[in-house]
């Protein structure tokens, strides 16, 4: 189906279709997002293209909301992809990337600098979290155009790679786009112009959205129980865009966090930390020297300790009703 934007009147349903969606999908992500952007969002029709979208940061300065501007010079718009690029586009996509961005203390030009494997990541995450979310149980026409555009950023990825690596000629591109697309009006072809001129920038596309959600898989076999889906989400959206070197290391550093405990002996912190992906490494804050070495997976921490002749015994790692029993100790008071 369609929605017939060749009148106002289809116009204005399109925008209150688009609405509706944004409204439900803000109420599904109070389960799994916990940091998202007081400004506010408005949804923009354009004239001078069809379909599809962009989003416009809010203003630095409050005085204009966050924008998502959608394609209406045509006749019709198709109803099986609209939710996918709302979700992308707008919630929770862009609109929370980059409005949450502006409204964290940071200084002023790290909202000017793009890192686009970080940005256009987080956006191809928020398709697939929409859908892990179950927006498309009871709408299987809109789950295809779902899967369409991920064919499409699939077949992207290779038009840029074979552009720039392969050498292929505009010709080359734009006939393996409309083979791998099934697209034999090469509806979608014009976009080889975008590739080449922006090399890599389709790549980026994917690179991100795999980087986030090996993240995220790492973040969930270290942590187990304690991993929180929302406390993932604002660790990713919590510093703003960054190379993905550096969300690598900041997703590190939460999950060091998260394991780690302290224990005080008398007026000497001791702190816990992960050595490995078997044990925790125990380490006293005046002398900095290894305690010892507990042979467990890393949950809550709790410890009975015990000081005998300036030696701290750590004695054993209680989690709930499971206990274990250290391998060694060597810290010297």
């Amino acid at each position: 189906g369609f929605y017939d934007v060749s009148t106002q009147a289809g116009k204005d349903q399109l925008v209150d279709t688009y609405e509706g969606m944004l409204d439900e999908m803000s109420q599904l992500l109070k389960t799994v997002v916990d940091l998202t952007p007081s400004a506010d969002l408005i949804i923009v029709g354009e004239p001078d293209f069809c379909g599809g979208g962009y989003y416009v940061s809010p203003s630095l300065d409050g005085s204009r909301p966050g924008a998502f501007h959608t394609g209406m010079g045509c006749f019709f718009v198709p109803r099986y992809n609209a939710p996918t690029v709302a979700y992308h586009e707008a919630i929770p996509g862009h609109h929370f990337q980059f409005a949450v961005a502006q409204e964290l203390d940071l200084p002023l030009f790290r909202n000017d600098v793009f890192f686009n494997g970080y940005a256009e990541g987080w956006a191809l995450y928020s398709e697939q979290l929409a859908w892990e979310l179950g927006v498309y149980d009871d709408n299987p026409y809109g789950n295809i155009g779902r899967l369409q555009l991920e064919l499409l950023r699939a077949v992207r990825l290779v038009t840029d790679t074979g552009i720039h690596v392969k050498h292929w000629t505009r010709g080359e591109a734009k006939l393996y786009m409309r083979e791998a697309l099934g697209d034999p009006t090469g509806g979608l072809t014009h976009e080889v112009d975008r590739y080449i001129v922006l090399p890599g920038q389709a790549t980026g596309y994917m690179v991100g959205l795999l980087k986030i959600l090996e993240l995220r898989a790492k973040a969930m076999d270290a942590l187990g129980d304690k991993f929180d889906l929302k406390e993932f989400h604002r660790v990713i959206l919590g510093n703003g865009s960054v190379p993905l070197e550096i969300l690598e290391k900041i997703v590190q550093d939460y999950i060091d966090r998260k394991l780690s405990a302290h224990v005080f002996l008398g007026n000497v912190m001791v702190t816990l930390s992960p050595r490995n992906t078997t044990g925790l490494q125990c380490i006293s804050a005046d002398t900095g020297c290894e305690c010892c070495v507990l042979n467990t997976g890393v949950q809550e921490v709790s410890l009975d300790v015990v000081s005998k002749n300036n030696s701290f015994s750590f004695l054993t790692y209680t989690n709930k009703s499971q206990r274990w029993e250290i391998e060694h100790e060597r810290c010297r008071g």
